[in-house]
């Protein structure tokens, strides 16, 4: 198909660098921006993202002044609402996937926010990472420390924004409660425990609620299937 004679030929000339991507996702912006009736073009498609084609940044380069502006450039994406503002947690993921450069710039990103909306849509970022390791709690900390979001309401949209999506697949014995879901809830109070920042104890207890809300939920279906 398509996407294979793309991938053997980039096997072949090599993936684009970082700093190839911004304009061309700004030119692909400008397309779905202006896009008429019955025109479909996406900047970024939810099947296939144009940033799966990009090299990854390596640590030989994650200093290069190329890069970190390419990085800048992609992250004032964020205020975008199409495409690649929808789909730029992911965009920044597949360009960065060991977090040499991204989680920083989030960071200084955040301290500059001015709108909680502007903040929650810098935590969807730290999503991509996963929640514990010490990439992800470096763009958590900043998200709910920042002095914009300190409302109870607004917290929970950051937690939610950071990963609260719990369990989203599961095979289990009907009648019973999948053994996933009480996984969940061990290791999301294992993490409130080691937990020492304040906000990251936050998050954690939400997750814990969460959790044994979806247990109680499973509790109850499996009583159903058994007819009681």
């Amino acid at each position: 198909n398509d996407e294979w004679h793309l991938n053997e030929t980039l096997n072949r000339v090599g993936r684009p660098p970082v700093w190839w991507l911004p304009p061309v996702l700004a030119k692909r912006r400008e397309l779905e921006a202006t896009r008429g009736e019955g025109d479909y073009s996406r900047a970024i498609s939810h099947h296939v993202r144009i940033s799966r084609y990009v090299r990854p940044i390596a640590v030989a380069e994650a200093r290069q002044p190329e890069v970190t502006q390419a990085v800048e450039e992609l992250l004032r994406f964020i205020d975008d609402n199409g495409t690649a503002g929808y789909y730029l947690p992911e965009v920044l993921h597949d360009v960065d996937p060991e977090g040499l450069v991204v989680p920083g710039l989030v960071v200084a990103f955040v301290a500059q926010a001015t709108e909680a909306e502007q903040v929650r849509r810098l935590a969807r970022i730290g999503d991509e990472y996963v929640a514990g390791t010490r990439i992800w709690e470096d763009i958590a900390k900043a998200v709910l420390r920042s002095p914009i979001v300190q409302s109870e309401d607004i917290q929970r949209s950051m937690f939610s924004a950071l990963g609260g999506r719990g369990v989203t697949s599961w095979s289990g014995t009907p009648g019973e409660v999948p053994p996933v879901f009480l996984a969940e809830v061990e290791s999301a109070k294992s993490s409130l425990a080691a937990a020492k920042d304040e906000g990251l104890r936050r998050y954690w207890a939400w997750r814990v609620g969460r959790a044994e809300a979806d247990v109680r939920e499973e509790q109850q279906r499996a009583k159903e299937e058994r007819g009681e």
